[in-house]
């Protein structure tokens, strides 16, 4: 920890000084994660040596996200009051954090909210009271995958003919399809040859198209 003596950085724990002028002074002591010991007074007599214990007291506590699917980001930042859903666990506060799931993460003590987010995926948020010395776990959840609808068929019209996403067969013309959002290569293959196109899909579309 760091030790202020009279509002002058002196040095670390453990520390010791020789020729400390006699009388009180104002001891204060930092340490990351650890709150704050202020204002502490040491009283130094002549001749005398002073020696001082002071136990930190923790100043966080513990954040474990492990969501499926895994690579997602997750954003904590001091509680701005937006709504979300509550979460009850850990008091401080510190610069916004970000991370990739899954992992394990120290939290200054204080309210956050926190944001869990994946490309393709609709976010979801949390409000998180974070206490010293406790943990916070956020498991067993599932982002919800944004998706549209694609009626494929082919052009001209084979029924049965092979439709492949992105290189995997997913049915046969004509054929119904829910796909995630973003850009997607179909394929159709029949008798009569194959073809393909780059469709982009938005949540809740729903679309056709003949290859």
């Amino acid at each position: 920890a760091s030790v202020w003596l009279d509002g002058e950085q002196v040095g670390i724990t453990p520390y010791s000084r020789d020729h400390v002028s006699s009388g009180r002074h104002r001891l204060v002591l930092r340490k990351k994660w650890y709150a704050v010991v202020e204002e502490q007074e040491v009283d130094i007599q002549d001749g005398e040596t002073t020696e001082l214990s002071v136990g930190l007291s923790p100043n966080f506590g513990t954040l474990t996200v492990n969501v499926d699917p895994p690579g997602a980001l997750v954003s904590v930042e001091v509680d701005d009051e937006l709504p979300a859903q509550e979460l009850t666990g850990m008091e401080g506060k510190q610069p916004k954090l970000t991370f990739i799931t899954p992992a394990t993460k120290r939290i200054s003590t204080g309210d956050y909210t926190v944001t869990i987010s994946q490309s393709g995926y609709k976010s979801k948020r949390y409000r998180l009271s974070m206490l010293a010395g406790k943990t916070v776990v956020i498991e067993k959840t599932r982002l919800r995958q944004l998706t549209g609808h694609l009626l494929v068929s082919s052009e001209p019209f084979e029924k049965g003919a092979k439709v492949l996403v992105d290189g995997k067969q997913k049915g046969r013309v004509p054929v119904m399809l829910e796909l995630g959002e973003g850009a997607h290569r179909i394929e159709v293959i029949g008798v009569a040859g194959r073809g393909s196109r780059v469709v982009k899909v938005d949540e809740g579309s729903e679309a056709s198209l003949a290859v």
